[in-house]
């Protein structure tokens, strides 16, 4: 999944809360046209605003979901969710996480989890792309890793700051070095980004001034 994902527009979804309400979740449709590229930042946006709103019916749940695929992704999730044992509980949060694993895995291969770490760990800031913006992509894709098959766990803090800081251009590094700051435990990923933010700013305003002069 790339630095660059990109949700489609969100479209309203109704649907009948515990307390028998009629409520309005905006979500975007998912296709599976473009594998996991499509389909992990599609189930990690399901559950951060199902979250979010504490949507808290876990039958419900299956028929939102269901709602919001198309085409192919759509009946290859029918054909999971048929194969769900009758005397299963659908309120089972870890049968609902594990069927949704089971849907991912139909588009992954076994080794995206890992290749997906490594790109998050050597990966090089976008240019087009702000210090702010690349800390939050790169904690989100991070989180989205899990829904990966495979075992290898997702970066830790330590590694976050590490990816963070080795992304950046090699120049802003070098400073952040002479002034005697790195990627240790004193450092949060908070401090990084506001030091690197002001590179950028400073850098911004250079190009500028270069321009305005020809």
């Amino acid at each position: 999944v790339p630095f660059s994902f990109k949700l489609p527009e969100r479209v309203p979804h109704k649907f009948i809360g515990d307390d028998e309400k009629t409520r309005t979740l905006y979500l975007p449709i998912c296709t599976g046209d473009n594998g996991v590229s499509d389909v992990v930042p599609h189930i990690w946006n399901f559950f951060t605003n199902t979250e979010n709103i504490g949507f808290n019916s876990p039958m419900g749940r299956w028929d939102l979901f269901a709602a919001t695929l198309q085409g192919n992704a759509r009946e290859i999730w029918d054909e999971i969710f048929q194969m769900i044992p009758a005397a299963a509980n659908p309120a089972d949060d870890d049968l609902f996480k594990e069927t949704l694993k089971e849907f991912i895995a139909v588009y992954a291969d076994p080794d995206d989890r890992a290749d997906q770490l490594a790109f998050l760990r050597n990966a090089r800031k976008p240019r087009n792309m702000t210090c702010q913006r690349f800390e939050m992509a790169l904690i989100t894709l991070n989180f989205m890793t899990e829904w990966l098959p495979g075992t290898a766990k997702i970066l830790d803090d330590a590694e976050l700051k590490r990816a963070y800081l080795t992304a950046m251009p090699t120049n802003w590094q070098d400073r952040f070095a002479q002034i005697g700051r790195g990627a240790g435990a004193e450092e949060t990923l908070t401090k990084m980004r506001h030091y690197f933010a002001k590179q950028e700013r400073l850098s911004f305003a250079k190009q500028a001034a270069e321009q305005a002069r020809h």
